[in-house]
């Protein structure tokens, strides 16, 4: 898993996820919406436990961000992506779990 970096008010911070995925598929369809979202790590019950959305042409809006609300998810933009493949800087996200500012938060008294 790739290093994940935020910019937060406190400044850029870095943390290392661990997120237990069984496996990542393309084009993941939202369940009560179809809306496609670009990768998928599901665990073994196929159930999302990360959702990345890629940023090349649009960003996600406000009606995408309305059906992935229940979700963990992230946006890269593809540059970036494409740059470094050892970090995904993060543009936006969502419903992530508080351990990850946890993390960060950790690393800084290091």
């Amino acid at each position: 898993m790739p290093l994940m970096v935020f910019n937060t008010p406190a400044g850029i911070r870095t943390v290392l996820p661990f997120v237990q995925a069984h496996e990542v598929v393309t084009e993941w369809r939202c369940p009560d919406s179809g809306r496609r979202v670009d990768l998928a790590l599901l665990d073994q019950a196929g159930q999302p436990v990360l959702l990345i959305e890629v940023w090349h042409t649009h960003p996600v809006d406000s009606d995408k961000r309305s059906d992935l609300t229940s979700y963990w998810w992230i946006e890269v933009e593809a540059n970036d992506v494409l740059a470094d493949t050892d970090k995904l800087h993060i543009r936006n996200h969502d419903n992530l779990p508080p351990q990850l500012a946890l993390a960060w938060e950790q690393f800084e008294l290091f």
